[in-house]
């Protein structure tokens, strides 16, 4: 707590004014910055408190006895399914377990090729290219380019763990995984768990050890640090982490009608209600819970998403998606209170069904 508290006042000595339309909001965000620098969480989270008014301002819109196996549909306007990832679908819809199990097939298949050519050559060693045949070279080629990819899926298997096949694949669907990283960053935010960095760049994230070889949102959520280290956790922080987790599937449904990436979320929220050794949660039951109401949050806050989305598209950091967000919700009058009414993501007339439902929804959980 100490070293939070200097880090805090550091921090508050800064010259930069809050006060005065741009110069506060680059002044909040410098600070915001500074403090995800640090590597403190509770000064960034101290931070957060002092130059966000949204941060943790936005509850939970539905309580868990609303969400069953049967009402999700109802509940979101999706199907079920939207929300089950098929993670790392990034060529032809093909995973990146089985794209990497067949390119080895594959280039084990070319490298046999070769040396049927080197004995359809002689059956001795391949003689130098020009002595070749026109019609040898082809085969001589396609076999050691074959060769040359095994090699390579291996490195990258045994080496980097997967982590080349990761980057290539995931350079082909950017904007989903900035709407995944943005659907985190916001959810994480507006209910108070601190954002420490974001990352939608592969190749940056080949770097940083916390992000296991792919694009991610660094955050700190109680109920994660209580499971790690194998401590209990409150309900509200146990729920409040597993809409976090599911935020980034969450939007990629709203936008996509299904979700690419998320495999690894879920199997974060499954380690973490075993964790806390919660019988009433069903794990499936919690998911779909949990992706209920990152939908309804994110549809509600649709503009201050796309700002996120702005930001992270733009390279920009993590104070400055902070404030774009309070000047978001500044605008549309949200800033300072809790919100948690839906609206659609697709148009008004799925808002007004959706609002409705969720009005209802609210009144039978208050009654109860």
């Amino acid at each position: 707590m100490a070293a939070a508290a200097a880090a805090a006042l550091l921090l508050s000595l800064s010259p930069l004014s809050l006060q005065g339309g741009a110069g506060t909001a680059g002044g909040a965000a410098s600070r915001i910055d500074a403090a995800c620098a640090c590597s403190d969480v509770d000064a960034l989270r101290t931070t957060l408190r002092e130059h966000m008014q949204s941060f943790g301002r936005v509850r939970p819109p539905l309580s868990r006895s609303a969400v069953s196996l049967d009402s999700f549909e109802g509940l979101t306007g999706l199907s079920p399914a939207c929300c089950a990832p098929r993670e790392g679908r990034g060529w032809g819809g093909l995973s990146t377990a089985s794209f990497s199990s067949n390119l080895g097939a594959a280039a084990a298949v070319i490298g046999a090729q070769m040396l049927l050519a080197e004995l359809a050559v002689g059956g001795g060693p391949l003689p130098a290219l020009r002595l070749l045949e026109w019609w040898q070279l082809p085969a001589v080629l396609l076999g050691t380019a074959g060769g040359m990819v095994l090699a390579l899926a291996l490195v990258d298997r045994l080496l980097l763990g997967g982590a080349l096949l990761v980057l290539l694949s995931t350079s082909l669907r950017t904007d989903a995984y900035i709407r995944h990283e943005a659907g985190h960053t916001l959810l994480a935010l507006l209910l108070g768990c601190p954002v420490q960095q974001v990352v939608v760049s592969p190749l940056a994230a080949l770097a940083d050890p916390r992000l296991r070889g792919s694009p991610g949102t660094v955050f700190y959520a109680p109920a994660l640090e209580a499971a790690r280290a194998r401590c209990d956790a409150s309900d509200a922080d146990v729920d409040v982490a597993s809409i976090v987790l599911m935020g980034g599937i969450a939007a990629e449904a709203l936008e996509y009608g299904h979700a690419e990436g998320g495999a690894s979320d879920e199997a974060d929220l499954r380690e973490l209600i075993e964790a806390q050794q919660l019988p009433q949660l069903a794990p499936a039951l919690h998911a779909r819970w949990a992706a209920a109401n990152a939908i309804l949050l994110l549809r509600s806050h649709r503009e201050a998403f796309d700002e996120v989305c702005d930001v992270l598209r733009a390279g920009g950091s993590v104070g400055e998606c902070c404030v774009r967000i309070d000047a978001q919700l500044a605008r549309a009058g949200d800033a300072g209170g809790e919100r948690t009414c839906a609206t659609d993501w697709q148009g008004e007339q799925g808002s007004e069904h959706n609002t409705k439902r969720h009005a209802e929804l609210l009144a039978v959980d208050a009654e109860s």
